[in-house]
C-alpha cells in the first residue's frame, strides 16, 4: 500500500516569483523538515533538542528530546514518526515516535566519514544516500520485508560516469520513484528513472548551470528543480523554460547572497524555506507571484515483464531459457544459481580484525547487452560485491565494479543493477559477512539474455 507523502510539493508555475528580501523565522536550526500541515521542524545547534514550529516560527516550540540519540538529518512521516539519522562515530538510523518518545534502531553504517542524507518516498520505502560509500540504497518500511536492501544508484566507486556518484548529498524521490541526486563531488545533478543504473545529467558545473557543490534537490508539483547550490552560495530552479537563478545571483559570498546550507524545503503555500550556512537562522522567501502558465511534466514509463521460474534441486543451477514473444513488450529470461559457502570454500582477508571470510567466485558472462537484476538471498548475513575481469583475493579492492554490503550490519537479502555488455567478463563474488561462518545462498538474475554462471576454481 502507497502511503501519502509527508513533503510539500505546490503547484508552481515555471516562472514563479518571490519577494528578494527573505526574512529570518527561526534562529539556531542544524536540519529542517516542513510537513503538510507546515508545522516547521528543527535541530538545536546542539542536536540535542527536536522543535516543532507553527504559525511558521512565530510561537514557542514545541520539543522533543532522547538521550539515546543526537540528532543529525531527519524526515517525518504522516503517522508523526521521526526517521532520525544519529550523529556519531557509528551512523545510526532510527525510527522516533514522538508521542511516546519511543525509538527503535532501523539501520547502521560503519564510517565515521559517513554523511547520510534520508528520503522517504510513496512506496513505504526509506531511502539513504550515502556519500562516503558513493551510492544511493533504500529498503523497505515494512517489517515483513526488512531484511532487503537494494542498490538504487551508484555503485559503490565513486566517478563521474553516468552510473557512478561522488560524495552524494540531498536525494528526492518521485512518485514514479524517479530519483535526483544532489552529486555534491561531481558539481552536478544526476537522474535515474526507476530501474534503471545510468544516470542522466540535468545540470552540472558547465555553463548555464555552473554548479559548485549541490546539495539539495527538490521538485514541486509541475516538475520544476530547484537546487541549492552550495558552494555558489545561491538558489537556482531548471523549469521547462530553461534555467533561473532565484537567490543569491548577485554575489557568491556575503549579504546579497543566499548563504545555503544546502537544506532546501517548501511549505504548503510554495514559500522557500532554507538554512543559511552558519546555522545560525532559517531563512523563509514568501511567494509573490504564481501566474505564468502551469506545467505539468509527469513522466510515466510502462514495461511488462515475464519471469520464468526454474527449480534445480543441484548444488549449482545454472539453468537459463530463451523465450520468444510475440508482445511488443520486452521479455527478461530467468537464471538462477545455488550454492552453499562451507569450510572448503577459499578464504580471504575482509579487513584486518576478521581474516577469515569463506566466499564463493562465480564468472559472469550474457549474451546481449543491457540491464540485469541481481537478487541475493542467503541464510546469514553476506558482503556481495562484482567485479570486472579478476577477483584477486590478496588485492579485493582492486578491479571492482559494484560494491556492496559494506556496512556494520549487512542484510541476508540484496538487490542491485547492473549495466553488463557481452564484451566482457564478470566475476561475482558472494562471502560471509562474519568469519567462520557457513550459508546456504541462491542468486536469481532478470534480464535480456541468458546468464553464463559458472563457479570458478580457486
Amino acid at each position: 500500500m502507497l502511503i501519502e507523502i509527508s513533503y510539500n510539493r505546490p503547484n508552481l508555475s515555471s516562472c514563479a516569483e518571490w519577494n528578494s528580501n527573505g526574512t529570518t523565522v527561526i534562529s539556531q536550526a542544524a536540519s529542517m523538515f516542513i510537513d503538510r500541515n507546515n508545522i516547521i521542524y528543527t535541530t538545536d545547534w546542539d542536536k540535542t533538542y527536536l522543535l516543532e514550529w507553527t504559525n511558521g516560527g512565530d510561537s514557542l516550540p514545541r520539543t522533543s528530546s532522547n538521550s539515546s540519540i543526537k540528532i543529525g538529518e531527519f524526515f517525518i512521516t504522516t503517522t508523526g514518526d521521526a526517521y532520525v539519522i544519529g550523529d556519531g562515530t557509528i551512523n545510526k538510523v532510527f525510527k522516533w515516535t514522538l508521542v511516546t518518545n519511543a525509538i527503535q534502531n532501523v539501520a547502521e553504517f560503519c564510517s565515521n566519514f559517513l554523511r547520510i542524507y534520508i528520503f522517504i518516498a510513496s512506496n513505504d520505502m526509506i531511502y539513504y544516500s550515502l556519500s562516503f560509500y558513493n551510492q544511493v540504497v533504500a529498503k523497505s518500511l515494512n517489517r515483513n520485508h526488512s531484511t532487503m536492501i537494494a542498490l538504487i544508484a551508484g555503485v559503490g566507486i565513486r566517478g563521474s560516469e553516468s552510473y557512478m556518484l561522488h560524495n552524494p548529498a540531498g536525494i528526492f524521490v518521485t512518485t514514479n520513484l524517479d530519483l535526483f541526486v544532489a552529486d555534491s563531488s561531481n558539481h552536478r545533478i544526476q537522474f535515474f528513472r526507476s530501474g534503471e543504473i545510468n544516470g542522466e545529467t540535468i545540470a552540472d558545473s558547465l555553463a548555464p548551470y555552473n554548479l559548485r557543490f549541490p546539495q539539495t534537490v527538490v521538485l514541486d508539483g509541475n516538475e520544476n528543480i530547484y537546487i541549492a547550490d552550495s558552494g555558489n552560495a545561491r538558489i537556482v530552479v531548471k523549469t521547462v523554460n530553461g534555467f533561473r537563478c532565484l537567490f543569491g545571483c548577485i554575489a557568491d559570498n556575503g549579504a546579497d547572497s543566499a548563504e545555503t546550507k544546502g537544506t532546501l524545503t517548501f511549505d504548503t503555500f510554495g514559500n522557500i524555506y532554507f538554512i543559511n550556512s552558519n546555522g545560525d537562522r532559517v531563512q523563509k522567501y514568501s511567494l509573490s507571484s504564481n501566474i505564468c502558465s502551469k506545467y505539468s511534466l509527469s513522466i510515466v514509463t510502462t514495461m511488462d515483464f515475464l519471469f520464468l521460474d526454474f527449480t534445480n534441486n543441484t548444488e549449482m543451477n545454472r539453468t537459463s531459457t530463451i523465450i520468444t514473444s510475440t508482445s511488443t513488450n520486452p521479455v527478461l529470461i530467468e537464471s538462477r544459481y545455488t550454492s552453499k559457502l562451507t569450510t572448503n570454500h577459499p578464504t580471504y582477508m575482509k579487513d584486518c580484525n576478521n581474516p577469515i571470510h569463506y566466499y564463493e567466485s562465480i564468472q559472469i558472462q550474457v549474451f546481449k547487452q543491457g540491464n540485469y537484476k541481481f537478487f541475493i538471498n542467503s541464510t546469514v548475513e553476506i558482503y556481495v560485491n562484482l567485479y570486472k575481469n579478476d577477483f584477486k583475493p590478496d588485492e579485493p579492492n582492486f578491479n571492482h565494479f559494484i560494491r556492496l554490503g559494506e556496512y556494520c550490519h549487512v542484510i541476508n537479502q540484496i538487490k542491485f543493477i547492473a549495466f553488463l555488455q557481452p564484451t566482457e567478463t564478470y566475476e561475482l563474488i558472494v562471502a560471509t559477512n562474519s568469519p567462520d561462518s557457513m550459508s546456504s545462498f541462491y542468486v536469481t538474475v532478470n534480464g535480456p539474455s541468458q546468464i553464463s554462471s559458472t563457479r570458478k576454481s580457486e
